[in-house]
């Protein structure tokens, strides 16, 4: 059974349990007619009221518990945060596409690679070329580490390409994904670096056009 349904049955419980203690004072009340009858009455049904409200408290300490331990297990995940724009890699040089990603999960992430993604083609872009300053791939991150990956040249042309022939020349929606052991982490392209690609991947176009 999943969180959700187990929270949904514990106040569902709950509820009725207040229903029941309700319905139970109410008839006590209503069926004496003397001190007496209602002292017989009453009396036990505190009784029993008592049982119920431990039972309760038992209840209440086992869906904290449950809680607690469902908020743990959310927690403890790999999760990675980033972004992605031009670097300068030294003084003069063209700048390079770079994508940068900091943990900020309690489980250490292990990035394997890098793709790229669009919504414009069910195709995807796998980056194989990187600059030789950049992070070397695999590559572990703890809470707080950072990576930088810094795209080649070749890596660049491959990516113009990739927007020019199967993107239908548009970056909209484009977005590098960080590959780690367990599982995807989207990064999404501002919008004046789509801006710049698409404008690069046409003048990339021409120029081939033109050979």
């Amino acid at each position: 059974m999943s969180w959700n349904k187990q929270k949904n049955a514990m106040w569902a419980g709950a509820l009725l349990i207040v229903g029941v203690l309700t319905f139970c004072i109410g008839a006590a009340v209503g069926a004496s007619q003397t001190l007496k009858n209602f002292q017989d009455t009453f009396i036990p049904l505190m009784s029993m009221i008592g049982t119920w409200v431990a039972g309760i408290a038992t209840a209440g300490a086992v869906w904290t518990a449950l809680w607690l331990a469902e908020t743990e297990r959310r927690s403890d995940v790999e999760s990675l945060k980033g972004m992605c724009n031009y670097t300068i890699t030294s003084s003069g040089q063209t700048g390079r596409l770079a994508v940068r990603a900091t943990a900020d999960g309690k489980r250490p992430t292990r990035v394997k690679s890098l793709e790229f993604q669009s919504p414009k083609t069910q195709f995807l872009l796998a980056v194989s070329w990187f600059d030789s300053r950049s992070t070397k791939l695999p590559v572990t991150l703890s809470y707080g580490e950072s990576a930088t990956f810094i795209l080649d040249s070749p890596a660049e042309v491959e990516l113009l390409n990739f927007i020019s022939e199967h993107c239908q020349g548009s970056a909209q929606g484009l977005k590098v994904v960080v590959c780690s052991t367990l599982r995807e982490h989207d990064i999404a392209l501002p919008h004046d670096l789509t801006t710049s690609l698409e404008q690069r991947a046409s003048q990339c176009k021409r120029d081939w056009s033109a050979k």
